[in-house]
């Protein structure tokens, strides 16, 4: 019998993604070469204008199959799924969920900072 954290992804493994505006080519091309069976959850943030709504989800989705969600309030993080976070918005991973936040709570990490510190956080409930 496999246990929920083995669904979600084996080892724990979490995949954090910034990219500045131009980087929607090189997003593209790396979704584009995830296979269907990718044993990890994919977080996605672009820098954007604030007042500028993202099509990036649509963009992704011509270049995979892979299911992609955009996280408006709490998503359930699952392997083989991509995330892609609004812009101008802060992000907090932790206990395999991803949530998305107007506000900066002192406990909540953004994507424009390093990302080790949101695998550190994701890793401590696995």
């Amino acid at each position: 019998m496999s246990n929920e954290k083995d669904t979600l992804s084996p080892g724990g493994d979490l995949v954090v993604i910034g990219a500045s505006a131009g980087g929607v080519e090189a997003l593209s091309t790396l979704v584009s070469t995830l296979p269907l069976d990718f044993p990890a959850p994919v977080v996605l943030t672009q820098h954007l204008d604030p007042h500028r709504q993202s099509t990036l989800d649509h963009i992704l989705q011509r270049r995979t199959a892979l299911p992609i969600t955009v996280v408006t309030s709490n998503s359930k993080l699952e392997a083989g799924n991509i995330y892609v976070i609004p812009s101008n918005r802060y992000v907090l991973v932790k206990d395999h969920y991803v949530e998305v936040q107007v506000d900066h709570p002192a406990d909540l990490y953004h994507l424009s900072t390093p990302c080790f510190p949101v695998r550190q956080k994701y890793m401590e409930t696995v």
